[in-house]
Parts: C-alpha cells; sequence; structure tokens
C-alpha cells in the first residue's frame, strides 16, 4: 500500500498514516480509506513512514521502539508542516503516535505531532459537525454488533465510527461492551500466554455468537484478526460499511 500513488486531485488534502498490517494483510482498508475521503474531495497523500513501534514496545523493546517513533516524528512532522492533517485506520498506531511518543517513549516533537493527527472516523465526525462530509449514503437495514478496540479507548475520544455509521439510513450499530479480545498484540501468539489469551477473548466470542449477525465491526485489525479466529465470522473496519454505503464498488488493485 505504501507505493500507492494516486491520480485524483481534490481541493482538500490529508496524509494517511497506513500502518503495517494494512500494507501486509488488509490493503482494503486503506484503498476504502482513500476512497471515502475522495468521495469527500480529498487528495490523500501517503507520506513516508515506519512501522509505529507498537510490536516493539509490546515485547519491550523500548530501545527499538523508541527508534521507529523517533524517525516516525521526524518524517510525518515534515508533513504537517506543510499544512497536512494526517490519519489513521489503526486504532494501535494512533495510540502510539498520539499517546506512547509524546507520553511513555517521551520523544522530542511528539506534542506537537499528536495535536495534528487523528482517527479516521474521528476525522470524519469533524467534518460531519462542520457540515463538510458527503451524507449521500444508501440505506442499509441491518443490526450490527461493534466491538470496541482497547486502545480506542485508551485515546478517550469517544465512539466516533458508531456515530459515523448512524449516519447511514436503516443501520442499527449496537456496542456489545464484550471486554477485551484477547489478542494484546503479540500476546495472543506466544505459546506461553496463547491460552490466556483465548480465556480472555471467550465471553466476546460467547457474546459475538449470540448477537447472531454474519459481521461484526471494529476499528483495530488485531480485535478482527481475533475475533474472526475466535468466532469465525467475517469482521471489517467501519471504513469498509461507508465506503458500501457511499455505492463505491470495491477494487482489487490499491493502486487503482
Amino acid at each position: 500500500f505504501g507505493a500507492r500513488r494516486s491520480s485524483f486531485k481534490g481541493r482538500k488534502k490529508v496524509a494517511y498514516f497506513y500502518g503495517c498490517y494494512t500494507n501486509t494483510n488488509e490493503v482494503d482498508v486503506g484503498v476504502a480509506l482513500v476512497e471515502v475521503l475522495e468521495k469527500n474531495g480529498f487528495e490523500v497523500i501517503v507520506p513516508r513512514q515506519d512501522c509505529c513501534g507498537a510490536p516493539l514496545l509490546g515485547q519491550g523493546d523500548l530501545e527499538g521502539a523508541k527508534t521507529s517513533g523517533i524517525k516516525n516524528v521526524r518524517l510525518l512532522s515534515e508533513v504537517v508542516r506543510e499544512g497536512y492533517d494526517l490519519v489513521f485506520s489503526s486504532t494501535t498506531c494512533g495510540h502510539m503516535i498520539r499517546c506512547e511518543y509524546p507520553g511513555f517513549l517521551n520523544i522530542e516533537g511528539a506534542d506537537h505531532l499528536a495535536g495534528k493527527v487523528f482517527d479516521i472516523c474521528e476525522y470524519l465526525m469533524m467534518l460531519h459537525d462542520r457540515g463538510e462530509l458527503n451524507t449521500d449514503f444508501k440505506p442499509r437495514h441491518e443490526k450490527l454488533p461493534y466491538h470496541v478496540p482497547c486502545h480506542l479507548r485508551a485515546m478517550g475520544i469517544g465512539f466516533p465510527a458508531m456515530d459515523l455509521l448512524h449516519l447511514i439510513p436503516g443501520i442499527e450499530v449496537v456496542d456489545i461492551d464484550a471486554g477485551c479480545c484477547g489478542l494484546g498484540g503479540t500476546y495472543g501468539f506466544k505459546k506461553e500466554t496463547y491460552d490466556i489469551s483465548m480465556a480472555i477473548g471467550e465471553n466476546l466470542s460467547k457474546t459475538l455468537k449470540a448477537f447472531g449477525a454474519p459481521i461484526v465491526v471494529s476499528d483495530c485489525e488485531g480485535c478482527r484478526m481475533e475475533i474472526r479466529t475466535l468466532t469465525g465470522l467475517m469482521a471489517v473496519h467501519p471504513l469498509q460499511l461507508l465506503r458500501d454505503a457511499y455505492g463505491i464498488r470495491r477494487k482489487a488493485d490499491p493502486s487503482l
């Protein structure tokens, strides 16, 4: 995804921190973000960027995480100085940039950068509040469960994805409030903590299966991955539903 070059020239511009998982596993999430922003007149640029450092921080490699953070603060601050807002679709990446860089990792310049970085659903709701969001959505008569990622809660910005999706006529999105999915970054992949991870996610699994919907909505790639593992259900990013509500045909190639 990082090699993507857009031919769309909008009157407004925004920069996108796509993150490693979108780049390698869920390219369609990044494509949906670009398509939704283009629908609202934005040209989306993809600045140079490094891994946010969350996997390193989760392993206790503070030096490695800080090295990645310092590089990102330098690269992304250049974009911000040019007047761009910066959006992210991964709540984990966003939490690192907005909270861990200026806080725990104490990276110089991160405070200023954090004020220019927005969750994509938060950003779209900001447009809506200013009367600038295209709300020409096709109705979708469906009741869907929404899982709130832990990193979204930690950012303290509310649940903007729910507010955004409720703009789609006919849709009902329900916060299932069933606790952590249990993945915890790399925690759920480790042999010594796998059983604990699965036990943590058991309540979420039972709740989703009882809900009975074929699709689960969550902002976090780790949560979506774990939900698929726990339940076998389809798990999507809110932007993928929003893109569908705009009636935009999905593209297989992110360079298109």
